[in-house]
């Protein structure tokens, strides 16, 4: 694991929060691409903070692990929530999340098709030039027109990235 990667991070931010010294080993086996915008890193710090948590005995509540998660990255809370939830609408940076409930589609397991075309690919520097290009982003959607919808319907009402 290299210096300062999230896991250091969520580490040193743990015991920073805490108090909690003990020594600790941290190993990870990854079989995700790096750098595909697919939280990796942000899923190596979430599983750190749950994982040192547990470990300390220490009952920190779920908003005192996303604040130190805020911390680390945008996404960390999502990824220490993503257990809880088959969906989260994320606004502002990452920090306001709402847990989505959709109807099933037909009774029918929806699979995921990722496609990577083996570029590696900074989210900040995507975000950046987004902002750059003069486009906004879209005005997020009344809940009201999410929940209870099929997923296709979802999917319909677009994403901006």
């Amino acid at each position: 694991i290299k210096e300062n990667s999230t896991i250091h991070q969520a580490r040193d931010a743990f015991r920073a929060a805490t108090g909690w010294t003990a020594p600790v080993r941290i190993e990870v086996e990854k079989h995700i691409p790096i750098a595909a915008g697919l939280g990796g890193g942000s899923a190596d710090a979430a599983a750190t903070l749950r994982g040192m948590a547990s470990l300390a005995n220490i009952p920190l509540g779920d908003d005192a692990l996303f604040k130190i998660g805020l911390s680390i990255g945008a996404d960390v809370p999502a990824l220490l929530m993503s257990w809880q939830s088959q969906m989260l609408r994320m606004e502002g940076i990452g920090e306001r999340l709402t847990p989505i409930s959709l109807n099933a589609h037909s009774g029918e397991w929806l699979g995921i098709l990722l496609a990577n075309p083996g570029v590696a690919v900074s989210t900040q520097e995507v975000f950046s030039a987004y902002a750059k290009s003069g486009q906004s982003f879209s005005p997020a959607l009344p809940l009201s027109m999410i929940l209870g919808k099929d997923i296709s319907g979802v999917i319909l009402l677009g994403n901006d990235l």
